[in-house]
C-alpha cells in the first residue's frame, strides 16, 4: 500500500503542474513588454484544452506520460486523461487513469499493468487559493530577474508563431516553488542552489495565445544527507480556448477512497 501511495502521490503532483500556463503576446519582445503582457494575461481564458508528454528522470524514479486535459476555470474543474509508464525504485508499472480535480479535491482511477483501479481522492485544501490567483502578476514576479530571448518565427499546426525563450532565475524558482508548496499542502526536502528552469514559448501571431509550450527543470531532491538529481522535461499542445466545456464527475467517484499526502 506504501509503495501504491507513492506512486497515487506522484500522479496526483504530475496533475497539479500540468495546470499551469501562459498567455503571452508580441512587439517588441523585451523583458518590460513580457511583464505587461503577463499583467494583462490575468483577463485568464476560462476553458481550453491541451494535450501533452512529461518525463521524469531521477536516482529514484522515472516516469513518462502522456496526457490529455481539459480546464473550467469558471466551474473550476479540470480532468486529466494519462497513459505511461512509472519505475519507483525496483518497480516497474505500466498505467493509464483519468483523473478529476473538482475544486481542491484531485480524484483518481488509475489502472495498473491493465488491471482495473479504484478511485481515490486527495483533498489539497489550498488549491482554492491557486483558482482565484491573479496569474498575470504571479508571472510577472516570475520574470522579475528572468532572462527573455526572442527566437526565429516558426509555424506549430499551420499557426504563425512569435518564439519565446525563458531562462527563470534563482529568485524566481524559489517563487515558484514556494507558491507549489503552499498550493500542495506539503514541503520538499530540496537544493535550489542549483535549480534550473527553462521555458519555450510558441504564441499565435493571430490571436496572441500561447499554442505549444516546452519546458526543461533539473534540481536536487535532500534525502539523508544524499542530493538526488531530478529532471522533468514537457512538451505541450494548447488549443480551444474559450471554447465552453462541461467536466462531469463520474457517479462512481464520488465514493472514492481517501488517500493521504
Amino acid at each position: 500500500m506504501k509503495f501504491q501511495r507513492l506512486v497515487l502521490l506522484a500522479i496526483a503532483i504530475l496533475a497539479l503542474i500540468t495546470t499551469f500556463y501562459l498567455y503571452l503576446g508580441e512587439e517588441e519582445v523585451s523583458a518590460d513588454k513580457i511583464r505587461e503582457l503577463a499583467l494583462i494575461a490575468s483577463e485568464k481564458q476560462d476553458y481550453y484544452k491541451f494535450d501533452g508528454a512529461l518525463i521524469i528522470e531521477s536516482g529514484v524514479m522515472s516516469a513518462r506520460m502522456e496526457q490529455k486535459g481539459t480546464v473550467d476555470c469558471v466551474d473550476k474543474r479540470i480532468l486529466i486523461e494519462m497513459k505511461g509508464e512509472m519505475k519507483i525504485m525496483d518497480k516497474e508499472v505500466s498505467m493509464d487513469g483519468e483523473e478529476y480535480l473538482i475544486g481542491d479535491t484531485l480524484y483518481m482511477k488509475i489502472n495498473f499493468n491493465g488491471k482495473e483501479g479504484k478511485w481515490y481522492k486527495m483533498e489539497f485544501p489550498s488549491i482554492g487559493d491557486a483558482w482565484s490567483m491573479n496569474q498575470g502578476e504571479l508571472f510577472l514576479e516570475m520574470l522579475e530577474d528572468a532572462e527573455v530571448f526572442r527566437l526565429k518565427d516558426e509555424v506549430v499546426k499551420g499557426e504563425d508563431c512569435f518564439v519565446l525563450r525563458v531562462k527563470f532565475s534563482p529568485e524566481s524558482i524559489d517563487k515558484m516553488y514556494k507558491m507549489y508548496s503552499n498550493i500542495m499542502g506539503m514541503k520538499m526536502d530540496v537544493d535550489l542552489d542549483k535549480a534550473e528552469l527553462e521555458g519555450k514559448y510558441w504564441i499565435s501571431k493571430e490571436s496572441m495565445l500561447i499554442v505549444k509550450a516546452e519546458s526543461t527543470s533539473r534540481l536536487y531532491l535532500k534525502k539523508g544527507g544524499i542530493k538526488i538529481p531530478i529532471e522533468v522535461k514537457g512538451t505541450y499542445y494548447f488549443y480551444d480556448y474559450g471554447v465552453p466545456v462541461r467536466i462531469q464527475l463520474p457517479p462512481e467517484a464520488e465514493n472514492a477512497t481517501p488517500t493521504e499526502r
